[in-house]
Parts: structure tokens; sequence; C-alpha cells
């Protein structure tokens, strides 16, 4: 993994390197709720759509964050 990689992975829970594991947690919960399909009832397949990749990326940057941690 690369600092760009990490830095992005940082950036879509609104945080920078600085950030405890305590925080990204904690930003992470609160995004997932919040585009997690269950939780948002939506008129369009569209906005459904978007929550999926939403929720993809969020996980993926979650992932990222903690292997580069646990390393």
């Amino acid at each position: 993994m690369t600092y760009q990689e990490l830095q992005a992975a940082l950036k879509v829970f609104g945080l920078d390197e600085r950030a405890s594991l305590k925080e990204i947690k904690k930003h992470h919960r609160a995004l997932v709720k919040i585009h997690h399909p269950d939780q948002v009832r939506r008129d369009s397949r569209d906005g459904e759509q978007n929550d999926s990749e939403q929720i993809r990326q969020i996980n993926e940057a979650y992932a990222l964050i903690l292997d580069y941690l646990e390393s």
C-alpha cells in the first residue's frame, strides 16, 4: 500500500493520518449507518445503487486502513 492510498482511504472518513483507531471505527460506523441500504428508503434504483457503491467504498477504505495499522 502506498502513502497516497492510505491518504485516500482516510479521506473517505474525513480524517488524516493522526486519527486514532477509535476515531476511524467511529467514523466507519457512522458512515455505514447513513448509507446502509436497509436504513435508507429510496424511491429510485439509482439512489439504491449509489448507496451500495458508497458502502463498498467505505468498507474497502476501512479494510485498507486496518491492514495498514496491523502491519
